[in-house]
């Protein structure tokens, strides 16, 4: 019954995922469960003088929403920069200047491009759909090509809140759901189909802008590569669905492909085609941004009844060692494919800003770690984790009321500590 759900063209890419999963799943459990080397390491005083900077900011930024009653303008980028930069000294975070620029400009066009497209999106989603066109940027840089948003980038991850958000709702059934990712294969496989609501008017219109840009004859990478990841997310949710039993389903290949697919489907999309090498570098890249979403989204998984390599141990040990193991599986899969002589800042780039996500995760869901474990985790991140607890209060209640649907308060901090360093908004 459900193998009809499935797609079977995907060309040589179906065995090679398959082999990339292998390959991945070795290195997982390769992984030391030590704590790795952390570059960026705080003092207490610094860490005071980066929550002191950041509530004067978030102060005036509270202040400035009040009076104007918008988002932040360019108008108030000179408020923002020298917080930002002072931050930026003491945290020891910074963004590549040249890459930093493209990737402001690449948000700002998503923006737009949103507003033409679905005005009435949710912030949520708006951001949801940002995270993609962040990590496509992010491939742009490793593969040489100008850091922007184009079509292609701007489709590929408008599906994402769109297709992931019909998964995750409990209100609807499995066969509803699947009925709905079928018509959304159909349209990947270039059959004639209909659409049915204003919802799949939207994703068939976003398959087609795609394939304005990237012919299907000429470039039949691109839809082989987005009918993996949509194999990848129909396997999960029938598994996901029928078993309860953790360890019943192999949840490491489930998760390896899910994250995998995804970012492989991200570099196909930049340019229509790519290398085995550069490939393997995509599917990998997206194997540990599953597990760093997975960290982060534990009380939700919990909530859903959803099983992750952390969501089916959560409340039963301390994930002291899978969080350890996550850090060195980011290292691992990064430097087996990149050289410090050509990919240094790269490098840098994604082991730093992940070393942070992991322990934003921790900081933010304490209760899954021991006391011993967060101790020593704390020295590695910009905040002590009570005055990051605070300062991510006030930031909601600073942007509860907000009406700009540019980024929703809960990515505040985030975007505020890692990025905008060269005064540009985002």
């Amino acid at each position: 019954m459900n193998e009809r759900y499935f797609s079977r063209e995907l060309g040589p890419l179906g065995q090679f995922v398959q082999d990339l999963a292998q390959k991945y799943a070795a290195i997982w459990w390769d992984s030391s469960t030590a704590l790795p080397l952390i570059k960026n390491r705080y003092t207490t005083r610094n860490q005071s003088r980066i929550a002191s900077e950041l509530e004067e900011l978030i102060e005036r930024l509270r202040k400035a929403e009040h009076k104007n009653g918008d988002a932040i303008n360019q108008s108030r980028t000179k408020m923002i920069k020298p917080h930002l930069e002072r931050i930026s000294q003491w945290s020891g975070i910074r963004l590549d200047r040249e890459f930093s620029t493209g990737f402001n400009r690449s948000s700002k066009r998503f923006l737009e491009l949103v507003e033409d497209f679905d005005p009435s999106m949710k912030p949520e989603n708006i951001y949801q759909a940002m995270r993609n066109v962040w990590i496509m940027n992010s491939l742009q840089y490793y593969m040489k090509t100008a850091t922007e948003c184009t079509i292609p980038v701007f489709a590929y991850s408008m599906l994402y809140p769109y297709t992931d958000n019909i998964l995750d709702d409990p209100a609807l059934s499995l066969e509803t759901k699947l009925a709905i990712k079928l018509k959304l294969k159909y349209w990947l496989e270039g059959r004639d189909c209909t659409y049915e609501s204003d919802y799949q008017e939207k994703l068939f219109r976003l398959v087609e802008m795609i394939e304005q840009h990237f012919p299907r004859r000429r470039y039949p990478g691109v839809f082989q590569s987005m009918l993996t990841i949509y194999n990848a997310q129909i396997r999960s949710l029938i598994q996901q669905r029928a078993h309860s039993v953790p360890y019943d389903v192999d949840i490491l290949n489930i998760s390896l492909e899910k994250g995998g697919t995804s970012v492989l489907a991200d570099g196909y999309l930049i340019r229509g085609e790519m290398s085995p090498a550069e490939a393997d570098f995509s599917f990998g890249f997206g194997a540990f941004l599953q597990f760093a979403d997975d960290i982060q989204d534990i009380p939700d998984d919990l909530a859903r009844g959803q099983m992750t390599m952390f969501s089916q141990l959560a409340d039963k040990y301390p994930l002291d060692a899978l969080a350890n193991k996550l850090l060195n599986f980011i290292r691992s899969v990064t430097l087996m494919h990149l050289s410090r002589n050509e990919h240094g800042k790269l490098i840098d780039l994604i082991i730093d800003n992940c070393d942070f996500l992991v322990i934003e995760a921790v900081a933010r869901n304490r209760r899954f770690y021991s006391d011993d474990y967060l101790d020593r985790v704390q020295q590695y991140f910009p905040l002590r984790f009570t005055a990051f607890d605070d300062l991510t209060a006030r930031l909601k209640r600073t942007y509860r009321s907000r009406k700009s649907r540019k980024i929703p308060a809960r990515s505040v901090f985030s975007a505020l500590v890692k990025m905008g360093l060269n005064g540009d908004e985002i």
